[in-house]
């Protein structure tokens, strides 16, 4: 049995280094090539401003006097415990509290999304080395992104602060209209716009049903699937995309194969890595 799965990781590793390696190749195959990507849980870890955002809660005098043992509990929260529902985060942690649960959460929203935190995101690991690679072979690079327009600014300074390109010619940042505007409505009204731009050969994406649209509608493009965070939803990624949890191909070699959810080391053999989880 291990040696099927160890067949399949090996089988689906190379399969995932000729979809990396198909990237560069129609970006010099193509006249201008596009190269989309998502922000939030793509290239920036959202659990980092949440984090931030729950040790300033943590450390508040009203919130510490009020109910002390449960803000102690956020207080000690990591980055790994995280999770898309705020709720399911703080409930994991032992705070059950209804009204304090709605405190948090009003706390929580009044920051999260605004150019004041959003500027705490940390980049996910290799991010900004991939991107830049891509755009020296002459890849646009395009940020398409569920933040609104509210959020431009504070995107903007994190995207250089972070050092990811960024001229508003050849890596350009799309933002939605407004923050109530459901993010999979918003992606496919900016498909057109993206295809105007040239040809899309690559785009990176977290959440299923957005990178299942477009693969949809960029049929000939790479699609990559960061498998980092989500939204709860029955869809699954297609499974014509590369799964990968972070850009570590670019910098190093790999050691460990991941797929689905099951680790591998990998470090013995040299034919298996280039797009896959360092681990």
């Amino acid at each position: 049995m291990k040696a099927l799965i160890y067949l399949f990781l090996v089988t689906t590793s190379l399969f995932a280094n000729e979809g990396i390696s198909q990237i560069q190749k129609l970006i010099a195959e193509v006249g201008n090539p596009v190269v989309v990507f998502d922000l939030d849980d793509t290239l920036f870890y959202s659990s980092s401003r949440s984090w931030v955002i729950f040790k300033e809660l943590a450390n508040s005098t009203r919130f510490k006097e009020e109910y002390p043992k449960q803000i102690a509990k956020l207080g000690k929260i990591e980055l790994s415990q995280i999770k898309y529902s705020i709720e399911d985060t703080l409930r994991d942690v032992g705070i059950v509290d209804p009204a304090l649960i709605k405190k948090i959460l009003k706390f929580w929203k009044e920051r999260f999304f605004t150019n004041e935190y959003v500027k705490e995101d940390a980049p996910v690991e290799g991010g900004r080395e991939y991107v830049h690679k891509l755009r020296s072979l002459g890849a646009r690079i395009v940020y398409l992104t569920g933040r609104d327009h509210s959020m431009r600014e504070g995107t903007i300074e994190s995207l250089k602060s972070s050092g990811f390109p960024f001229d508003e010619e050849n890596s350009i940042l799309i933002t939605k209209e407004r923050f109530d505007i459901p993010d999979i409505d918003y992606k496919k009204g900016a498909f057109e716009k993206i295809a105007n731009m040239g040809t899309v050969v690559a785009f990176f994406e977290n959440e299923p049903k957005n990178l299942n649209a477009m693969i949809e509608r960029f049929k000939k493009a790479v699609p990559v699937f960061l498998d980092i965070k989500h939204s709860p939803s029955p869809v699954r990624p297609s499974y014509k995309a590369i799964w990968i949890k972070d850009y570590n191909f670019a910098t190093k070699k790999v050691e460990c194969a991941y797929v689905d959810g099951f680790y591998e080391n990998i470090d013995k053999n040299p034919y298996l890595g280039v797009g896959l989880n360092v681990c």
